[in-house]
């Protein structure tokens, strides 16, 4: 459990004070905290009755309750850390917790934890990581290592004024999460992860000891040869993530998940294993009517509205 929660169990959590509530809101990092929060407080009081003289009337006030789920929005902005602009989503105030997804996502895979986070009391920070959504990407490949992706943690952490903070990685976010707390602990006081363990550095190299077979192999070594991943994605970047992001949802008719990360050693790529079993056989229609209703579908128009910028 992280420590550092505003309330927990049966307890009552304080009162909200201005500063408090201009700290979780967007405009309070625009420089006009004073007159926003006080226009904020007069209208949250005027709209429930609320006279009290403070700030922050208790646990089951009204008016309290609506500043609450006020501080609880999500903001956005963009910040430089390590060498390149990097762009956030966060919500609440209080001890820093900061959120690294996996691939292939963006900040949006957190939005119900960053809401979590903040209604318990946090300060939750959900980045795009390097090489993601509106975040840089930049074109040479050894700009990747998990030092610079530590890096850019770390560098975060002094673009928002923060000492420490508890970091949390899931899938491809995990490993950058370990190597938080373990090169920088003295930043990172604690450390979660999320369906990736952590692993100590091998004598190996990792391509080395992927799953391999005469007909298939691991779906990250398809990945290991510049252009050829990027040649069949750019083909049709709106396919591409559409199809992927339904492959990897729970709406995707897959006996075997574990399949999916194996691919044709020769001549198949990423979007033919993929796809459906009858969407091989001709039929698109699942991913053709892959609306909006589904999480997967809301991530992917994340992507496609990052896209057309």
């Amino acid at each position: 459990m992280i420590e550092g929660a505003a309330h927990s169990g049966g307890r009552r959590p304080k009162p909200f004070t201005e500063a408090d509530l201009a700290s979780m809101l967007p405009e309070a990092r625009c420089g006009l905290e004073n007159k926003f929060v006080e226009h904020v407080v007069l209208a949250v009081r005027r709209s429930t009755g609320c006279r009290r003289g403070h700030f922050g009337c208790g646990w089951s006030s009204q008016c309290d309750w609506i500043l609450r789920r006020l501080a609880m929005t999500i903001s956005h902005r963009f910040i430089e850390t390590n060498g390149i602009r990097m762009h956030l989503a966060e919500a609440g105030s209080g001890p820093t917790v900061l959120l690294c997804h996996g691939f292939p996502e963006c900040w949006y895979s957190w939005r119900h934890q960053l809401e979590a986070l903040a209604a318990a009391g946090y300060r939750a920070i959900a980045p795009d990581m390097r090489g993601y959504g509106q975040t840089d990407k930049p074109d040479a490949i050894d700009q990747y290592t998990l030092l610079h992706l530590t890096g850019d943690m770390v560098g975060l952490l002094d673009a928002i004024g923060t000492d420490q903070a508890v970091v949390v990685g899931h899938d491809w976010g995990a490993p950058v999460a370990w190597r938080c707390a373990l090169f920088r602990p003295d930043r990172f006081r604690a450390v979660v992860g999320l369906s990736v363990p952590f692993q100590v550095r091998g004598p190996n190299r990792p391509s080395t000891v992927m799953p391999r077979t005469d007909k298939q192999r691991f779906y990250q070594l398809y990945f290991q040869t510049p252009g050829v991943a990027e040649a069949e994605l750019e083909k049709d970047v709106h396919n591409a993530i559409k199809t992927t992001l339904f492959a990897l949802s729970g709406d995707a008719p897959v006996e075997d998940p574990a399949s999916l990360t194996m691919l044709p050693s020769e001549g198949g790529g990423l979007m033919g294993s993929l796809q459906p079993n009858h969407c091989r056989r001709g039929s698109r229609t699942v991913i053709s009517n892959f609306t909006l209703k589904s999480s997967s579908a809301r991530l992917w128009r994340r992507f496609e509205l990052v896209s057309q910028h």
